[in-house]
C-alpha cells in the first residue's frame, strides 16, 4: 500500500480505506472501492485507463504531454507522438514511465 501511495499519489487513493487484491489470467488486479484501478504487468504497476478517466486529467498531479489537434487524429490510430505535434511538456518523466497525452481546449474524464 504504501508504494502504490507513494508512486500513484495523483489517483487519490486514501490509506484509511480498504485495498483487496486479486489474480487473473497471472495478472495481479488492485481494487479501490470496488473498483479495479491498477494490474500488475511483468512486475510494473499500470494505472488503468477507466480509473483515469474518473479523474479530471487537468486535476491529476502527473506529467502529460500537451500535443495540437492535428496529431490527436493520428496518435488515436496508432501513430507515435512526434516533435512536432508537442505543444508542451509539464512536470518531468523518464525513459519507460507511462505518461498520458492531452491537448488544451478539452476535457477529459468528469
Amino acid at each position: 500500500m504504501k508504494e502504490i501511495l507513494a508512486k500513484y499519489s495523483f489517483l487519490n487513493i486514501s490509506p484509511k480505506k480498504s485495498l483487496e487484491i486479486g489474480v487473473c489470467n497471472n495478472y495481479t488486479v488492485y481494487f479501490y472501492e470496488g473498483r479495479a484501478f491498477l494490474v500488475k504487468i511483468n512486475d510494473r504497476l499500470v494505472p488503468l485507463l477507466k480509473y483515469l478517466l474518473r479523474l479530471r486529467i487537468d486535476d491529476v498531479d502527473m506529467p502529460k504531454v500537451v500535443v495540437d489537434m492535428g496529431a490527436v487524429k493520428h496518435i488515436l490510430n496508432g501513430a507515435n507522438i512526434m516533435a512536432p505535434g508537442i505543444v508542451c511538456i509539464e512536470g518531468s518523466f523518464r525513459k519507460d514511465d507511462l505518461v498520458p497525452f492531452t491537448t488544451w481546449g478539452i476535457k477529459y474524464g468528469n
